[in-house]
């Protein structure tokens, strides 16, 4: 994967995981505290700024109740 795949790819993530946790009605410090991940690594998660560990994506994927699959294609 290039640079920019790579950075498309954080993107799509990010834009996922933004419109599942405003579909709970959940704050990123909810979302973090509740899977045991910093405010910070969360907040960078969620803007594209940060590729997740593969367990964290699983996790988050678990916590959304969605296939890892749905957080990483666009929608």
């Amino acid at each position: 994967m290039n640079n920019e795949e790579r950075k498309r790819v954080m993107k799509q993530i990010g834009n996922n995981l933004r419109k599942l946790r405003k579909k709970k009605n959940l704050t990123q410090s909810e979302v973090a505290k509740m899977n045991g991940i910093s405010l910070r690594s969360y907040s960078k998660y969620e803007c594209g700024h940060a590729m997740m560990h593969v367990r964290t994506l699983f996790k988050l994927a678990k916590f959304f109740d969605v296939k890892v699959t749905c957080l990483v294609d666009e929608t």
